[in-house]
């Protein structure tokens, strides 16, 4: 047995067992990989806007409406829940899957939040886990013809060449990362928020430059929303940690000592905004920045970066 097969049969979520007759005609060249909590349509829209643009209608979308089981109620992911089933034809589900079409574009859309919520202490980790072993599967049975799991955030704007980069990537990588930048937005649009954001992806690139100045074989950014991952070390890595942040951290860092991480120049743009979504990462530290008027001790001393040099060589 494979460390895919593995992996499929004894380490992945309880949706893949409703896969067994998932359609055996869907075939897809991509699949991409969206947790959604407390987020508005304007994605979905956005999605269609830039697959229609492109005439690129092999994508699987893969998008997991999740709920933290200490909250009741989350009125946003029924607004999405909703907004979906009224712009879309069901194509097929099973249990909390639900495979729609709208304007030519599917969406497998995953439904923990309304019965079998995230436990909180596993949030954000656990929702990309179960869209991201779903998309495993989908590769491991040919029906997703990309061996690159691509994983994003409901807040990030793709760039026209998001998919082709992938299809160009070389083999032996584990996972690759994209670029990114927040959003440059008008002035006269909260410019509190959007100065606080600068600041913290400032302080995001100075950490990585100085690791890559010191050439430690972890210098890369370690964000959700810019992630592709080879399905095969996907598997071998055991998949992302059902934690409620930092589950990109820990699956880079296990998927680093299995093979490089690489990197591509396509440009994802983020939106600046305040988010307490997860306990950590850019939307908390944006809010704290805002909060205490001042920018957050997390800038490392040069000093830092000129001993692990030493230490690495």
């Amino acid at each position: 047995m494979t460390a895919i097969d593995k992996y499929l049969q004894g380490y992945a979520e309880v949706e893949l067992n409703y896969l067994a007759d998932f359609p055996k005609d869907k075939l897809y060249k991509h699949c991409l990989i969206i947790p959604a909590f407390d987020e508005s349509p304007s994605f979905i829209e956005r999605l269609h806007n830039k697959f229609t643009a492109i005439n690129d209608h092999d994508v699987l979308n893969i998008i997991v409406i999740n709920q933290p089981d200490n909250l009741q109620q989350c009125q946003q992911n029924n607004v999405l829940f909703e907004y979906l089933q009224q712009h879309s034809q069901l194509l097929w589900y099973k249990n909390n899957l639900f495979l729609m079409r709208s304007n030519k574009i599917d969406f497998l859309i995953i439904d923990r939040f309304r019965q079998n919520k995230i436990p909180i202490k596993q949030g954000v980790g656990l929702a990309r886990k179960i869209g991201t072993d779903i998309a495993a599967c989908l590769i491991h049975r040919k029906q997703c013809l990309s061996p690159w799991i691509h994983s994003t955030d409901a807040d990030a704007y793709l760039p026209k060449n998001y998919f082709i980069v992938g299809d160009e990537f070389k083999t032996g990588y584990s996972a690759f990362l994209y670029q990114f930048q927040h959003a440059i937005t008008d002035t006269t649009k909260d410019p509190i928020t959007q100065r606080a954001t600068q600041l913290y992806e400032t302080g995001l690139h100075y950490y990585v430059s100085g690791l890559k100045w010191a050439e430690s074989p972890y210098a890369f950014h370690t964000i959700g929303s810019l992630l592709a991952i080879h399905y095969d070390y996907y598997c071998q890595g055991r998949g992302f940690p059902k934690k409620a942040g930092g589950e990109d951290f820990y699956l880079l860092n296990k998927l680093s000592k299995l093979a490089e991480i690489g990197h591509v120049d396509a440009m994802i743009t983020l939106e600046s905004r305040r988010s307490l979504r997860v306990p950590f990462g850019t939307g908390p530290a944006v809010d704290k920045i805002i909060e205490q008027q001042q920018m957050l001790k997390f800038d490392y001393h040069p000093n830092v970066f000129i001993t692990l040099k030493a230490f690495l060589f």
